[in-house]
């Protein structure tokens, strides 16, 4: 039977509100201990907010998508406490004239802030699907979560990922670089965003969700879909692709698995590259990635983020593994910095350079030391370069360091623990080297 979404959050609001013996008016700590920083403000302001811009010729119909109530019906599997899973009515795909895709909501356990829960939707990458660990890792932050299948799946009822008929596009490892321009609407990209902006309707319309303070992560192929939404709905407070970028198609990874189009790939750019929607991006963004990461490259992620209008953070770490959210703490800090204007985040300006040495430029400090990182690889594939970490001790609370003069690219990266910290932008010595 197929309900109308604020029906069924009602209810799942309602299930479970004193499970497990726990009073979800006091509980304020996570199952390992760690304490929520509260959500509380007097006002609902967001920072950063600038002029918004729109690309006007969006393969969306936003401005009938960001209007449009969203079916559902209840799938009844049991991912755990107060997670409630779903299928909800999405874009027709080939010969369906509407697809269902599967997904999960979640509510915490803490008292509801005084303007509602911060809500995140969680966008997984290839091989995965709707995750109730991950949703529980926010769940227990505060954050109503919601998760939905990418690639066409759904969970049985031994939580073992099946096929779902009823779905669009199927898992294919490589996004949408497979994808023709011919039938668009066919397209993984259309049908990922299609499905994010759904999934925004949905805790949109949800009573106890903070409308102002709905925020976005994903991670590998959705830290792709992550970066793209960000240019296409600008209703998410904030996004925080992990690993994923845009500039796939010159990406040495993703060459040898993708036609991007073939002939017509300035056209595949143009309709599903995220750098064609990173220039519209007019929100927070926080990127956030190993340096070493295998699947998408540190240089195009640097072009990724310097496309981008809004205010723009970064993490880009020596220590980080593909798709490693647990480890991610950082994008839970930069959500409470936007959403709350918490001092959680450090605000790094550009590295001043003087002759040859670089300086730190930042401004409330959030970390214990500084490492100088750089590389002196001269190979055009940046998944090749090999990076160098040096601390960095401060004179009078100034981080300087003298640029190694064989360095090809360099940053700071500031580390508040061994699994935590920020950095700069990474800063490419100028080359004619054509790098990817």
């Amino acid at each position: 039977m197929e309900k109308i979404i604020p029906l069924l959050l009602s209810a799942l609001l309602i299930f479970g509100a004193g499970c497990n013996g726990q009073n979800p008016e006091i509980s304020s700590v996570t199952d390992s201990g760690s304490s929520i920083i509260s959500t509380e403000k007097e006002d609902n302001d967001v920072l950063y907010k600038i002029e918004d811009v729109v690309k006007s010729d969006l393969l969306w119909d936003t401005q009938t998508l960001f209007n449009t109530e969203i079916e559902i019906r209840d799938e009844n599997i049991d991912l755990g406490t107060n997670i409630q899973t779903f299928k909800f009515k999405s874009a027709p795909y080939q010969t369906l004239e509407n697809t269902w895709v599967f997904a999960a909501i979640g509510k915490p356990m803490s008292k509801k802030p005084k303007n509602g829960y911060p809500a995140v939707l969680l966008i997984h990458g290839g091989g995965g699907t709707v995750s109730a660990k991950w949703m529980n890792y926010w769940m227990d932050k505060g954050y109503i979560a919601l998760t939905f299948d990418v690639f066409g799946h759904q969970l049985d009822q031994n939580l073992q990922r099946v096929d779902n008929p009823e779905s669009g596009p199927k898992e294919t490892g490589v996004g949408s670089n497979l994808d023709g321009v011919q039938k668009p609407y066919d397209s993984w990209a259309y049908h990922a965003i299609y499905n994010a902006i759904a999934c925004n309707n949905i805790l949109r319309s949800h009573a106890n969700v903070d409308k102002d303070r709905i925020v976005v992560t994903g991670n590998s192929w959705g830290g792709y879909v992550t970066s793209l939404l960000s240019g296409v709905d600008k209703r998410f407070a904030a996004f925080a692709p992990l690993n994923g970028c845009g500039y796939v198609y010159r990406d040495t990874t993703w060459l040898k698995d993708g036609s991007f189009g073939g002939a017509d790939k300035q056209k595949w750019i143009e309709l599903y590259d995220p750098s064609s929607y990173l220039p519209y991006a007019t929100k927070p963004m926080l990127f956030i990635s190993g340096l070493t990461d295998e699947y998408f490259s540190t240089y195009n992620r640097i072009q990724s983020a310097t496309l981008i209008q809004g205010k723009a953070f970064y993490s880009q770490r020596t220590n980080l593994t593909h798709a490693n959210w647990l480890n991610a703490e950082e994008t839970y800090n930069f959500f409470q910095h936007v959403l709350y204007n918490k001092p959680t985040m450090t605000l790094v300006e550009d590295i001043l350079v003087d002759g040859n040495k670089a300086t730190l430029q930042y401004e409330n400090p959030t970390f214990n030391t500084v490492y100088f990182v750089y590389t002196t690889s001269k190979d055009a594939d940046s998944h090749q370069w090999v990076w160098e970490s040096v601390q960095v001790e401060p004179t009078d609370g100034v981080y300087s360091y003298e640029i190694p003069e064989n360095a090809t690219a360099y940053l700071f990266e500031l580390k508040t623990s061994k699994t935590l910290s920020q950095s700069t932008n990474v800063v490419i010595v100028e080359s004619d080297t054509q790098y990817c």
